[in-house]
């Protein structure tokens, strides 16, 4: 719930939504699925995943995963992302 108490207003509001207090411990399953969500794409678990239905053979995976080793390799010391990483940006 430290999740909860820390974040902003708005998102709180969003969180409210997924409150589960029927059980002892309070459980929020909007919290619970951005964690995991969160961490299955930080872990990279889903870089195999190839193609849709719509014909899109992984074409932007692909993408995604050479601006990562592209931005890795500049030297920098410090990889950039398309994407909020409350770990690396909080």
């Amino acid at each position: 719930m430290r999740i909860y108490h820390l974040a902003r207003p708005l998102t709180r509001q969003v969180y409210d939504l997924g409150r589960d207090t029927e059980r002892v411990e309070e459980e929020n399953w909007v919290i619970r699925w951005m964690l995991w969500h969160v961490f299955r794409y930080r872990d990279n678990r889903n870089r195999n995943r190839r193609g849709t239905s719509s014909g899109n053979s992984g074409e932007a995976d692909d993408n995604m995963m050479e601006d990562m080793r592209s931005s890795k390799s500049s030297g920098s010391g410090r990889a950039t992302s398309r994407y909020w990483d409350p770990v690396r940006h909080g």
